[in-house]
């Protein structure tokens, strides 16, 4: 077995004697032992070996050392969770501004795996402090806690001012992605009324969200929670004041938009509304055209 394979193997099985062993024949403390590059350091840490990670630091391991995609062992543990070796690596003057190839933070990386007590850490000992810093891509923390529906993390970051309004390189922009993928002209908010997605809904009106955004269709988020049948999120919207008049291109308001779709539970919330801050008259019940369902 060649010198590599030797601290491969101790790493793997925890045994502080076996990796003594392997350096002691001459084994590379930092040279990669597994095809993606890492070396023994990264793997101690991906297997959560907390007694060979302080014994390869102690035997002088470079502590920021990257593996092929320029991962550095934070930015590895970051994935996992692992508060606790999070607080050792930090301990041990690990860089937490360190940057991947994609220009990806350990932060970027501990959103994405909804580790809440990780963000924190890296939050307080980060240099630039930054809970919007992007990514190559333009990809902020946010962004990453919303693609991988991190709702703990995401909850934290907006907690900290992070920005829902902030776009990457392509135009998209945070808690997008973690209700639809793709970019077709519609806001978080939009996406999260046509999925029916209260949480997220909640989330972004928390933040003061756009009510009155509109998509290329001129749709606004109350005429999409209308067409979806998303009676949990068009409640949402009309107890924080979505407009009720609002019309669409084809000049379409929420309520037609429901009646057309046969949205039933949308469409009476929306009279509901609309009779409790007494806007439906004669007149006006005439323009919002109730369904014939709803009549005396």
């Amino acid at each position: 077995m060649d010198r590599s394979a030797l601290l491969l193997t101790a790493v793997r099985v925890g045994s502080c004697a076996k990796v003594n062993a392997a350096l002691a024949a001459g084994a590379d403390i930092d040279a990669p032992i597994l095809p993606n590059g890492w070396n023994a350091l990264h793997f101690a840490v991906r297997m959560d070996r907390v007694k060979v990670v302080k014994l390869l630091l102690t035997k002088g391991a470079v502590i920021d050392a990257m593996e092929f995609q320029g991962q550095s062992a934070l930015q590895i543990v970051a994935q996992r969770r692992g508060a606790h070796l999070v607080d050792l690596l930090l301990s041990k003057g690990a860089s937490v501004d360190a940057v991947d190839k994609e220009g990806r933070l350990a932060l970027h990386y501990a959103a994405a795996s909804d580790g809440v007590a990780v963000v924190k850490r890296l939050l307080a000992k980060s240099s630039k402090a930054d809970v919007d810093i992007a990514d190559g891509a333009g990809r902020s923390p946010l962004h990453y806690a919303a693609a991988y529906r991190a709702g703990r993390t995401a909850k934290l970051l907006l907690a900290r001012g992070a920005t829902v309004d902030a776009t990457d390189n392509q135009g998209g922009t945070p808690l997008h992605e973690a209700v639809k993928g793709g970019h077709d002209g519609n806001g978080a908010l939009h996406v999260a009324a046509s999925e029916n997605r209260e949480g997220v809904a909640k989330l972004l009106l928390a933040r003061k969200a756009s009510l009155t955004s509109a998509n290329k269709e001129g749709h606004q988020s109350l005429h999409i929670a209308a067409s979806a049948k998303s009676d949990c999120v068009a409640k949402l919207l009309l107890n924080a004041r979505a407009p009720l008049d609002a019309t669409d291109s084809p000049g379409m308001t929420p309520l037609l938009v429901a009646t057309a779709a046969n949205s039933t539970s949308v469409a009476e919330l929306i009279v509901s509304k609309l009779i409790s801050i007494n806007r439906i008259g004669k007149k006006s019940a005439r323009n919002a055209s109730v369904p014939h369902w709803m009549e005396p």
